[in-house]
């Protein structure tokens, strides 16, 4: 979702950036619409990462910008008016080769792109296209012990100003860079259940959220002094997507996929000001407790893999899809003993024509956009 609330942007499996314009809502009754991207961009690669410039207006064409990481390419700056490149950030490996980042994000001001790499982020300065002007090793050696190893596969800055930086690895770490020290690392969590793939302040900068691959629960840390984690959000997420969630503009909901088809909706726990003393806030932050959904609805066919609110208006956005493999089991025969009009689907046996070729379950690859308040 564009800053402005104006546009969304999407990746998909074809490796197309689309741009999508949503219609004017205060004006506009009808429902059901279907709306065409009037933006396409094509790296030709596997999308990693993209984000929007975060002071992005559509009413001034000069911030009208994203950027995009993309296999094997640098870093590229893409004009939201007419698809072009605007500006190319390289980032390279320890033999000077090109190596595309993971994870990208602006800096609060705007003025700075942080890039994901393994062992490693490299800081870029948006006015000067080219190399890194700075790099920050997330682990002194490879085989060292110290400091957050692997792949930075997610970062997101805290909202209030501070500075902080958390940043995700996919061996199954958290890191919380300090911007305005040196870039240092002042926080880390280790030995988490799987690949961190999303982290997110809260509205107030007291607490992160974080999701990892293969997991049901949306965790909340405390950051402020002990580092523990306070709780989680269930929701089915045991699958090789990725699944991502949203805070609200206002901090008090969560928003949430699943594989099975659901949007979750959570509200959030603020722990200090459900505690009436310091005592009981302490007592609180011990008891870690599982939270479920407040709301539950079942919005699509396939898993949700994305959910967003809109940044002023009651509107949520949903995308669902996964891919899917046609199985034949005829070249299989003999070693599953299967005969071939026999084929499995989801663990289950089912009749068809010899020869054909079955695509699991029900497909359905779709943005959609769902009201949910009066505007």
């Amino acid at each position: 979702m564009s800053p402005d609330g104006t546009c969304i942007l999407s990746s998909s499996n074809d490796n197309i950036l689309r741009l999508f314009e949503l219609p004017d809502i205060t004006k506009s009754k009808e429902r059901g619409l279907k709306i065409d991207p009037v933006l396409k961009v094509c790296d030709g690669e596997s999308v990693y990462d993209y984000c929007w410039y975060p002071y992005m207006r559509s009413s001034d064409p000069s911030s009208s910008v994203f950027i995009s990481a993309s296999r094997d390419l640098p870093i590229h700056m893409w004009d939201a008016y007419y698809g072009t490149i605007r500006a190319s950030y390289c980032t390279y490996d320890k033999y000077d080769q090109i190596v595309a980042p993971h994870s990208i994000n602006f800096n609060l001001d705007g003025s700075k792109i942080y890039a994901g790499l393994n062992n490693l982020i490299q800081i870029f300065d948006i006015s000067r296209p080219g190399g890194p002007i700075d790099k920050k090793l997330t682990t002194p050696t490879r085989k060292s012990k110290h400091g957050q190893k692997g792949i930075i596969a997610c970062m997101d800055f805290n909202p209030d100003y501070s500075g902080l930086l958390a940043a995700g690895s996919l061996s199954k770490s958290i890191g919380i860079y300090d911007t305005n020290n040196s870039n240092e690392l002042i926080f880390q969590k280790k030995k988490l259940k799987g690949g961190v793939i999303q982290v997110q302040f809260s509205s107030d900068g007291n607490y992160l959220y974080s999701v990892s691959r293969q997991t049901d629960g949306i965790v909340c840390w405390d950051i402020r002094n002990t580092g523990k984690m306070l709780c989680d959000y269930i929701r089915p997420g045991k699958t090789n997507q990725r699944i991502s969630f949203d805070i609200s503009k206002d901090g008090k909901y969560l928003i949430s996929g699943d594989k099975e088809g659901y949007l979750n909706v959570y509200e959030l726990k603020n722990f200090v000001k459900s505690a009436e003393t310091l005592e009981e806030l302490n007592n609180q932050e011990k008891k870690f407790e599982s939270i479920e959904p407040l709301y539950r609805y079942k919005v699509q066919k396939d898993t949700i893999t994305s959910a967003a609110f809109h940044p002023y208006y009651p509107i949520l956005f949903t995308c669902s899809g996964q891919r899917k493999f046609k199985l034949n089991i005829e070249d299989y025969e003999n070693e599953n003993k299967i005969t071939n009009s026999e084929h499995i689907i989801n663990n289950k046996m089912e009749k068809q024509d010899e020869n054909e070729m079955i695509e699991s379950d029900i497909s359905e690859n779709v943005l959609s956009v769902w009201q949910v308040g009066p505007i």
